[in-house]
Order: structure tokens, then sequence, then C-alpha cells
């Protein structure tokens, strides 16, 4: 305990992390019963890291890397066990290890670390799906895409499911994969890979899954999504049984994160890293008995990754 105290106030970025943490449990102090959260847990997430797996120099400091990313993030999951690691797409391509191993590292990495779910990003298709069959197959992490048609690829189909159900704290939770309905224009070759609705009705995959799952009895939907922020905001206005959307692709740093609110008095909550892994969301979730997102029981928070953090030694090698 002495060590870990030390250590707490040695790194401001894993003091602010704990404090937070706290604020955030204790928030549901003083709540009528009826709002009380039924369901709460934490799901740290990143998007677009592009193979930026060592830190890197910016504006003077060092920054990133998966090393230490994986340090943050285990310490958090070690305090808090009701917690998920999800990453957004394009995790491929952007540094001389892709080039070299072609996602090999990137995949390990988030193996090793302990992700659960991960969506596709359009970069993910740079050396064609064969490609990305072979170095998706050694995930140990899940793979969510709702609006893409792998029959041509069905080595890959097997590996791509439209959405899986978590049980936290048994209730079960759906995580629904998405990705922008241009993603051809995106990516250097989809090998037969196709979006299965364009236009006005890019959003009928993702309705449907819904749907699917709704007739299961689900009524929690994660959207993990490489749209873009525009296209999440068009998600949350008119997908409203999404409660959040874990976005990529379009970079944004979004904080505090963005809430739409819907005429039945449901939410949906959008957030983002921003890119290349300089933060992670720390994205603490609460829900009603009902299965409604609790807006002021939820709370998100950028950690900035820097050269304060530890490195884990067995990411960094």
């Amino acid at each position: 305990m002495k060590m870990w105290m030390s250590k707490l106030f040695k790194n401001p970025a894993l003091f602010l992390i704990c404090l937070g943490s706290a604020a955030v449990f204790a928030s549901g102090a003083g709540h009528s019963a009826e709002n009380t959260a039924a369901l709460s847990f934490t799901i740290l997430h990143t998007n677009d890291l592009h193979a930026h797996d060592e830190s890197f120099s910016e504006g003077g400091k060092n920054v990133g890397g998966m090393a230490r990313i994986g340090h943050v993030m285990r310490e958090i999951k070690s305090r808090d066990k009701d917690t998920l690691m999800v990453d957004a797409g394009d995790l491929f391509q952007g540094t001389p290890l892709y080039t070299l191993k072609r996602g090999e590292v990137e995949v390990e990495l988030l193996n090793r670390i302990g992700f659960d779910i991960g969506a596709i990003g359009n970069h993910e298709f740079d050396d064609g799906p064969e490609n990305l069959e072979k170095q998706l197959k050694k995930a140990k992490y899940q793979i969510v895409c709702a609006n893409l048609d792998f029959s041509a690829a069905p080595d890959l189909e097997r590996i791509v499911k439209p959405s899986v159900v978590r049980t936290v704290d048994g209730q079960k939770v759906a995580f629904i994969g998405a990705i922008y309905p241009d993603v051809a224009r995106g990516s250097i070759t989809l090998g037969g890979i196709k979006v299965k609705a364009v236009g006005a009705d890019w959003l009928q995959p993702i309705k449907s899954e819904i749907d699917r799952l709704k007739k299961e009895g689900i009524n929690k939907f994660v959207l993990v999504s490489h749209c873009g922020i525009e296209l999440d905001r068009e998600l949350a206005e008119k997908l409203t049984d999404l409660d959040v959307i874990i976005g990529g692709h379009s970079h944004t740093r979004i904080d505090p994160m963005i809430v739409v609110e819907h005429e039945d008095g449901t939410r949906t909550a959008i957030v983002q890293t921003g890119c290349y892994g300089r933060a992670i969301g720390q994205l603490r979730l609460a829900f009603d008995k009902d299965g409604v997102l609790l807006q002021g029981d939820t709370k998100e928070r950028l950690i900035d990754i820097g050269e304060d953090d530890e490195q884990d030694s067995d990411l960094k090698e």
C-alpha cells in the first residue's frame, strides 16, 4: 500500500484518475430511488492509434506509447473489475512498425493489454482483406462491424460480427460496430467487401441490428463507430436507442462529451479521444432500471498519456 501511495503522488496523471474515479462513484449520493443507477460500469477507449506503438515527441514533450497506455488501463482495471476496453478503429497504418509487420504488432499489443472489443477502420484494409484476416485471426478481443458485407471474404466474415453482447454485473449490454458509408474512398482496397447501404439508407443495417437485439430483451446499446463526429451526431439523433457512441475516424478530441437529447427523454453520449494515443478515454456509464442512460451519473474524462506515466515492460519490449 505504501509503495502504491508513493507512486500515486509521484504520478499526477494517476492521482487525477483515482481522484476522478472517486468523484464519479460519489456522484450518485442523494439521488432519489427511482433515479439510482441499476447498472454502472467503466469503458476505457482508444481510437485512431495508427500504429503509434512507441511514444513520440510533440511540443517538446514525450507523449503516447502503448507501454504507457497499457499501464494506465491496467491500473484502472485492477481497481474496477467492471471495466471493458474498446478500440474504435484505424489501429493500422502510420509508422514503420506497421510497414514492417502489417498489423501484427498492434493486434498483439491490444491482446496483451487486455482489450475486449475493437471496431474496423478504413486503414485496416490498406493491405487488403487477406492481410486483415491474417492479423485479426490472432486477436483475443472481439471485432464488430454491422454495416459491411463480408461475404466475399468468408474467413474474415467468421471473425467480424455485427455486434457482441457482454454481461456486466448480470445485465446484458450490446456493442455494435459501424464504419462510415464512403469507406471505399478511404481505403486502398476493400477486395470485394461492400458497404451494405449507402445514401439516405446508410443507417439501416445498424438500426436492423439494434432491432434484432431488442427482440432478445436487450435495452442497453453502445455503438463502436469509425464514422467521424458529424456522422456520429446523425447516428445519435436518428437512432435514439443508442446510449453511447464511442467514436473514431475524424481524430476529434471531444472534451467534454457530447450529449444528444431525444424527444422521448432518452439521450445518447458521444465520446472520442483524438488520435495517436495522446489520450485515452475513461467513460463511467450509469443506467436506470429501464436501461436509460443517467446523464448526471455518466462521466467521461480524457487521460493524457505522457512522460510521467510508467511503461509496462512486457509492452515496451
